[in-house]
């Protein structure tokens, strides 16, 4: 079963003003490719359980939370946030 992600537009915005501030870019890159490949494949035994249908994902260096629609097979990425080193 594959799910859809759907980023919040705050969401992608926020990505970019962290992508375009890391000193290593790679690394962003390579999160959110993680990220989407796992949230999409298997965003229920990803990341951990917050309570109210919301999860939270690591994926270093990057924090996201997000919601998971079984019914629709959608995920839906609510915000994100650069780990402090």
């Amino acid at each position: 079963m594959s799910y859809r992600i759907d980023w919040d537009p705050d969401v992608v915005v926020e990505v970019q003003r962290i992508y375009d501030a890391a000193q290593d870019q790679e690394a962003i890159v390579h999160a959110i490719r993680r990220a989407s490949l796992e949230l999409s494949q298997i965003p229920l035994e990803s990341g951990e359980s917050r309570g109210d249908n919301r999860r939270i994902l690591f994926k270093y260096p990057l924090i996201l939370w997000y919601r998971v629609n079984e019914r629709l097979q959608v995920v839906r990425v609510t915000h994100v946030k650069l780990l402090s080193p």
